[in-house]
């Protein structure tokens, strides 16, 4: 009587548990998470430009409401920097401006929040970062003279900004009438030192434009950073007063007097009716009425017939 009554236990279980099996049902798998797959800088790059792009690039789009500085950090030592974000659709790349210039030589980090979302609405992972080093130099800053700015034959080139000499930065100086030989650095260089000035011993040649560049090395990093080319005029020869008006623009305490039978040549401050006018001038006195000249020019002339000598008044 037992032996029946077991039989029909077992039975009822294994057809519960078949019943169970038929029922149970799995859903769709959960869609991938949005991931990192380009940056710039690159990933654990050791010495990126203080000044260079900085974005991210994921595998899909992004919903561009969730691109906020909300959700997209850029950090020093774990203390946020002030940034602006934007996003591309067509690149589905995140970009960073920082507001404060990076530092040099130092570590930063892009995080971004799981608020993050695909225009499917998944969110980012937890963890999602990269991180990238500042190089060791700034690009130079051209001071003076002003990009095409009309200057005299030794005007002083200067750069640097605010920043003085420091012991380990020098900087190459490259001075050409050509432009393509001063991108190149293969015209001559005039001066490598820490200094952040530069009075040329040799007066420029006149009526020219005159291309300069500054190449920065760091001699603890070895690090070289090339600036841009820039130029400026130089006064011609013969120097009409329009040309004089030009460089008053930028000295509203400046006089225009005309020198007569000056020439480029001579000595301006050797003159004994210059060296009282510019005297009075330094103390703030009106000079406009004054007078300053030299003795009429003497011609030497020329005799001989060297072929090598093309001047008219060469005799022939």
């Amino acid at each position: 009587m037992r032996r029946p009554s077991l039989s029909i236990l077992v039975l009822v279980a294994c057809l519960s548990g078949c019943s169970k099996h038929a029922t149970d049902t799995t859903g769709p798998p959960p869609p991938p998470v949005p991931e990192l797959v380009a940056t710039q800088p690159p990933a654990r790059s050791p010495s990126a430009l203080y000044d260079s792009d900085i974005w991210a690039q994921f595998d899909r789009p992004l919903d561009a409401r969730t691109v906020t500085t909300q959700n997209v950090y850029l950090k020093l030592d774990a203390q946020r920097i002030p940034i602006t974000v934007s996003y591309d659709a067509l690149t589905q790349r995140v970009s960073l401006k920082p507001t404060p210039i990076l530092e040099l030589q130092r570590t930063y980090t892009v995080e971004f929040s799981t608020a993050l979302k695909g225009t499917d609405g998944t969110a980012l992972a937890p963890g999602v970062f990269f991180q990238f080093t500042t190089n060791s130099l700034r690009r130079p800053v051209y001071d003076f003279p002003l990009r095409g700015a009309l200057e005299g034959p030794v005007t002083t080139l200067c750069w640097g900004g605010t920043q003085g000499p420091t012991n380990n930065i020098f900087y190459e100086l490259y001075v050409s009438p050509d432009s393509a030989a001063v991108e190149a650095r293969t015209a001559p260089m005039l001066m490598r030192h820490v200094f952040t000035r530069f009075v040329p011993d040799v007066g420029w040649p006149m009526g020219t434009t005159m291309y300069w560049a500054i190449t920065t090395e760091n001699l603890t990093t070895h690090e070289r950073l090339a600036g841009g080319v820039r130029s400026f005029r130089t006064l011609d020869p013969n120097t009409p007063p329009y040309q004089a008006e030009e460089l008053r623009w930028g000295a509203p305490n400046s006089t225009h007097l005309i020198v007569e039978n000056a020439g480029h040549e001579q000595t301006f401050w050797q003159n004994v009716t210059a060296a009282p006018v510019i005297a009075d001038f330094l103390a703030g006195k009106d000079v406009s009425d004054r007078k300053i000249t030299y003795p009429p020019l003497r011609f030497v002339p020329l005799e001989g017939t060297d072929p090598k000598a093309t001047h008219p008044s060469v005799t022939r």
